[in-house]
């Protein structure tokens, strides 16, 4: 009897443990949403997000900060379309710049 009683208490206690770990998860997550759903200054130019305290920061440490994720870098087809036509470009151009031999003025 006494055992029973004894599980039955440690089952209750797991189990409010539980509530309290699940509520805490709820908590939290509604917190990063909240956070994650305001309206932030970011810059047009860098990107950059500016903090409440005034401070311009990268946009990945801004939502690492918030959510604690990282960000992995990458590039999107159509910034990889765009540089590579800039490389092509520069290549090309720096390819026709080719300045000819400087010719002697011995015997003039």
């Amino acid at each position: 009897m006494h055992i029973r009683l004894v599980q039955q208490i440690k089952r209750m206690i797991e189990l409010s443990l539980r509530i309290v770990l699940a509520k805490e998860e709820i908590e939290s997550r509604d917190r990063l949403i909240d956070d994650l759903s305001k309206i932030y200054p970011i810059c047009s130019y860098c990107k950059k997000v500016r903090e409440e305290t005034g401070e311009w920061v990268p946009v990945e440490k801004y939502v690492s900060d918030i959510s604690g994720a990282e960000a992995s870098h990458g590039i999107c087809p159509q910034c990889y379309e765009r540089e590579m036509k800039q490389l092509a470009n520069k290549s090309s151009f720096s390819g026709s710049q080719k300045t000819a031999p400087a010719e002697d003025n011995v015997g003039v």
